[in-house]
């Protein structure tokens, strides 16, 4: 154990103190010392077959009492908590919180600071927030055992141990490289506790199943996340054998298109979502991941869960094109009728309204982003059977002859504006179209103007490409200041559908910041800012790319395909107590995604390691730092850990 670090029985001393009078007050149990086993049961029988049916559950709720949750605040004397306008438990009865004081926190000091500009341009100085190296090497880090000692008392106390579940600590690092790639320093800055759920042997999996604490040096809990959900065995029901599941993955998700061949593997979970409604059914799921060959690169697909019914729905899109116009009719099998329907148009220039998206045929115009022969039209299908197992189908139809509606970025500066891309169905990604018109439509709601928002086919490469480089993001990206892109990537780049130029944005392809716009850019995606690929480091590969640009927020592996990262994000950023920017983007990747993912933030040191754009918030929402040339900076600095 690290000298410096409080003992365990110091820790459990100062909290059951402080919990003996909240225990009182709320007439809740005490400490228990109930064992923690959990490991997944074999789905091979003691024949050596295959396990082919599995329970169905029944949502019945959030296992979180109010009082629960407040004799946990008080114990752990939170503050205020800046997540949720109702309180440490949000609208689906999970407890979440964070203590922006404490979390990723590390020392730095005020020193004076050159060597920045503007959104004009013009030469600034001021004050800006230093590491503080000997604080830094002094800093206390909770060891792994006094943590999961110390969760156990935690969740004991106020009875929210969960029993079997499964301890995993992780740290989140910061590291810092020069300019040249020479790592300067790489320091664990907190200790994270995830308690893995199982049910029916398998894992429980979700936003709506995810317990995670952090502990900064002193014991204290700088972040919280506690979902567990309350499931009834309802029934049993066949499923999809192991040695298939790929083959299903496969066919639900699309199996090859029109971007090179797709490998899927997948495992069996149980999925519960952050929204799910009491009385939801909760089906035994495949999580799928796997790799797809795009423009020469192999890049990480983003995992989808899909049922592991055996007899399930599925649909089929039947399109009939027409000059400028879309007919499409589904057709459905398998499954239980009566079917419902819901349909989606990604990328066009208006969604289809409730009552069209509700019919078993659809009809619209289609119009272009360009002028061309014929475009590509994205529509996804969802089809719902009287069991609740749900089934997608997309089409990328060919529509000759399109009305043309060019759209119009002009190059505008001094306002809020942010823009929009995403891969959905053409990647074989079912959540990007929400979860990218998530973000549009809550920074709209902030009177944020949406300068762009393209998916699909009308998403290009060239939008995020330096002119230098035959691209034209002076017109699109570098013209806003937060960028939210959602699709696949590796630690190289990431993909589009549309071949404009081409469908694959290289690291050394960009330069953002250099016309005095961009700030932010996210890429929701697998795997942008992982340590190494191809034997270069994250700053190797992504550190040239910083010319003004403050922040640029990704995963560092595989991460889930889902509906509501941008919504989050953008919620986080904007609301009556903003987030800093890089702790919304980390919260959300704390809410929405699996443990298993990592998130990670980089950004750029100034002069006298400075780190100008560090704990800075959205235009209109708090403090913004000042943009830092490339001749100006001097290394990069990464902070990554598990969601």
């Amino acid at each position: 154990m690290n000298a410096r670090t409080p003992t365990f029985t110091t820790l459990r001393s100062s909290f059951c103190q402080a919990l003996a009078l909240a225990l009182t007050a709320a007439a809740l149990p005490a400490c228990d010392d109930a064992e923690m086993t959990g490991e997944p049961e074999s789905l091979i029988t003691p024949k050596g077959e295959e396990i082919t049916a599995l329970p169905v559950f029944e949502y019945q709720g959030s296992a979180v009492k109010p009082e629960q949750a407040e004799a946990l605040a008080a114990a752990l004397k939170l503050p205020e908590n800046a997540l949720n306008k109702e309180g440490l438990v949000d609208e689906n009865g999970a407890i979440r919180f964070m203590d922006e004081a404490r979390f990723l926190s590390f020392p730095t000091t005020t020193v004076p600071f050159k060597g920045a500009e503007d959104e004009e341009g013009k030469d600034v100085s001021g004050e800006a927030q230093a590491l503080d190296f000997a604080g830094l090497k002094a800093l206390k880090v909770l060891d792994d055992e006094a943590a999961i000692g110390l969760t156990k008392e935690i969740l004991n106390a106020v009875d929210l141990q969960i029993p079997g579940a499964k301890p995993a600590v992780s740290h989140a690092t910061l590291e810092l490289h020069d300019v040249d790639d020479k790592p300067v320093i790489e320091r664990a800055i907190d200790t994270t506790v995830h308690q893995q759920q199982f049910i029916a042997g398998l894992p429980l999996t979700g936003s709506g199943a995810k317990v995670k604490l952090v502990f900064d040096g002193e014991g204290k809990v700088s972040q919280l996340t506690y979902a567990r959900p309350v499931l009834k065995e309802i029934d049993h029901v066949a499923i999809v054998p192991q040695s298939s599941a790929a083959e299903l993955c496969a066919e639900s998700l699309g199996g090859e298109n029109v971007q090179g061949k797709v490998s899927y593997s997948a495992s069996l979970i149980y999925d519960v979502p952050a929204d799910a409604k009491i009385g939801a059914t909760i089906l035994p799921s495949y999580a799928c991941t796997g790799t797809q060959e795009i423009d020469g690169q192999i890049v990480e697909l983003r995992e989808s869960v899909i049922p592991a019914v055996l007899d399930q729905p599925k649909a089929t899109i039947v399109v009939t094109p027409g000059s400028g116009v879309v007919l499409a009719s589904a057709e459905v099998e398998g499954g239980v009728a009566p079917y419902t329907y819901e349909w989606i148009r990604e990328g066009g220039d208006r969604a289809l309204t409730p009552e069209e998206a509700a019919e078993a045929t659809v009809e619209y115009e289609v119009t272009s982003r360009e002028p061309v022969d014929a475009v590509h039209e994205s529509l996804r299908l969802v089809v719902t059977d009287a069991h609740g197992v749900r089934t997608e189908a997309h089409t990328d139809a060919l529509v000759p002859s399109p009305v043309w509606s060019a759209p119009q970025v002009p190059r505008v500066g001094g306002v809020r504006d942010v823009g929009v891309e995403f891969v959905g169905t053409c990647g074989n990604l079912n959540g990007s179209h929400d979860n990218a018109g998530g973000f549009a439509s809550k920074m709209s709601a902030d009177g944020v103007n949406v300068r762009f928002h393209f998916g699909n086919f009308s998403a290009w490469e060239s939008d995020f490409k330096d002119d230098d480089f035959g691209g034209n993001d002076d017109s699109y990206v570098d013209n806003t200041d937060f960028v939210f892109y959602t699709g696949h990537a590796n630690g190289d780049g990431f993909t589009f559908c549309g071949e404009n130029d081409d469908t694959f944005l290289r690291f050394d392809e960009a330069r953002w910041g250099n016309d005095h716009d961009l700030e932010w850019l996210v890429i929701a995606a697998c795997g942008p800012l992982q340590a190494t690929s191809g034997g270069r480091s994250w700053s190797d590969r992504w550190g040239p790319s910083f010319d003004r640009l403050h922040l640029l927020m990704a995963y560092a592996n595989v991460s889930r395909d889902n509906t509501t990262e941008g919504r989050k994000l953008a919620t986080y950023m904007t609301k009556s107590s903003p987030l800093d920017v890089h702790r919304a983007w980390i919260q959300t990747a704390t809410d929405v995604q699996p443990s298993s993912v990592t998130y990670a933030v980089m950004g750029v040191i100034g002069q006298g390691y400075t780190f100008p754009n560090l704990g800075e918030k959205f235009w209109g929402h708090g403090s913004v730092g000042a943009d830092v040339p490339a001749s100006s900076v001097i290394g990069y600095w990464r902070i990554s850990g598990a969601s």
